[in-house]
């Protein structure tokens, strides 16, 4: 085995791989980031180099027939989960705000907006704004228009949800929403995957959020005997719990070790044949790694996350569970705290 960082570098990454093929390497783990898979997909497909990525997660590398896999969902997994959260609490009506500047949150807020519509849902307005590197966030106009769009709605539908698709800035938004547009604070908020556990929105808005419902869903490794088994090991040699990234990179690797075995040989094109049907039948660390026809995993259990006060505490919690195979939701009898 032999090992290259590209530290996150598209350029770099371009350059471990050339000099890894040009020493005999054709299957490869990795990237773990999606710029720099976007970064050598073309040279690995000319080549016939097999990629599988434990966590790259960009639509844009959902391609059929190329020479990349993945075993994490990507970001539109979320659009279809956040469907059925809206629609399991009510919501027929939805306005849907975003950071039109992060192209991960822009593919949810649009993978949103395309399965709530197509199962009977209202998408009454999409408001968009953009990351600030310098300076504070002034969210006026958005809230000023979502609290327009709110009222107005209200009538026809009678409740209607806010999807905020954005990072830590939520929690500035909720608090900006508190102070002047108060009205918006009656309905429930849903959030991005990359919301859960993030201590600056409980520092901006934690005590607003625990009387305020803003729930997001992520995915969750759910405990088996494999992933028990993993972790303890992995306890003992590296001295800490492995992290989820850790468990994807031990299924992605695992996943390339079956089919080299399957094919018999050491061969990244007989292997590319054989990535999904592997996948398929292979119940890893992180759970099953079924893949579509584009060779991205496709199905994964997922947390309900919100923010609750337990004994006296404001903090993240689990509210429930969600089996997309099923699409079913399981809600906890009282907040699980991270």
């Amino acid at each position: 085995m032999k090992v290259a960082d590209d530290g996150t570098d598209p350029t770099k990454a371009l350059a471990n791989i050339q000099a890894l093929y040009a020493s005999g390497i054709t299957i490869f783990i990795g990237t773990s980031c999606s710029a720099e898979a976007n970064a050598i997909l073309s040279y690995a497909d000319a080549n016939h180099l097999l990629l599988i990525a434990p966590t790259a997660s960009s639509i844009s590398l959902a391609i059929p027939n190329d020479y990349f896999f993945r075993v994490t969902l990507p970001d539109t997994y979320q659009g279809p989960a956040l469907t059925s959260l809206l629609l399991n609490k009510g919501f027929k009506a939805a306005i849907v705000l975003y950071d039109n500047s992060n192209p991960a949150l822009t593919t949810v807020a649009k993978s949103f907006v395309q399965h709530f519509q197509s199962r009977g849902g209202t998408v009454l307005d999409q408001i968009t704004y953009s990351s600030v590197t310098t300076g504070a966030y002034d969210f006026s106009p958005q809230l000023g228009q979502l609290e327009a769009d709110y009222k107005t709605a209200l009538t026809q539908y009678g409740k209607v949800a806010i999807l905020v698709q954005g990072g830590d800035e939520t929690g500035t938004m909720i608090k900006q929403a508190s102070l002047s547009y108060p009205d918006l604070l009656q309905t429930t908020w849903f959030g991005s995957n990359i919301v859960p556990g993030d201590p600056v929105v409980i520092q901006n808005a934690g005590p607003i959020l625990a009387n305020v419902s803003l729930l997001s869903t992520t995915v969750v490794i759910t405990p088996s005997p494999l992933y028990l088994s993993l972790e303890s090991r992995l306890a003992v040699i590296v001295g800490a719990t492995p992290s989820p990234y850790a468990l994807y990179g031990y299924d992605a690797a695992m996943v390339a070790y079956q089919t080299i075995l399957a094919c018999d040989k050491y061969d990244a094109v007989c292997a590319q044949s054989m990535v999904i049907t592997v996948a398929d039948q292979y119940f890893g660390a992180t759970g099953w790694t079924h893949m579509d026809q584009n060779g991205d995993r496709d199905i994964q259990a997922q947390s309900v996350w919100g923010v609750a006060n337990i004994d006296g505490k404001v903090q993240w919690a689990q509210f429930g569970s969600y089996y997309p195979v099923a699409d079913v939701f399981t809600w906890y009898p009282t907040p699980v705290p991270s």
